[in-house]
């Protein structure tokens, strides 16, 4: 959160809030949305080996917030080795694993015509 607001950008957040209201009041004034997934769960197909995932909730706020905004305003922040949902494309995976992943940020940002400083993106 701290690196969205170091590029100048309000960060809110939906922890601890109810998703549908929450995208109700918060999406409709949104030009980008962020989501962290982190493998804070598994699960995986019935006697198959269980796989590291995000929530369920994380990822039905993810498919909401594409819904609401579009895949390409969308980005997903992965930290580890998690499932990805099915996509039919559009949404930025950008893995936390990755040294370069500010800058990949930057590009969905940018994608999306968000105005920002690079010098930010870039300071450690």
């Amino acid at each position: 959160m701290r690196f969205i607001e170091r590029l100048g950008f309000q960060a809110v957040t939906s922890e601890n809030k109810d998703p549908m209201t929450w995208l109700s009041h918060e999406a409709a004034s949104a030009r980008f949305a962020v989501v962290l997934m982190t493998p804070d769960d598994v699960g995986g197909v019935n006697g198959a080996q269980l796989l590291p995932r995000a929530p369920q909730h994380i990822v039905f706020e993810l498919g909401m917030l594409v819904g609401a905004l579009r895949a390409e305003r969308v980005a997903a922040l992965v930290s580890g080795r998690v499932e990805r949902p099915t996509d039919p494309g559009g949404v930025c995976y950008i893995s936390l694993d990755e040294v370069d992943w500010r800058i990949e940020f930057g590009h969905a940002l940018k994608a999306a015509g968000a105005k920002f400083d690079w010098n930010q993106v870039l300071a450690q």
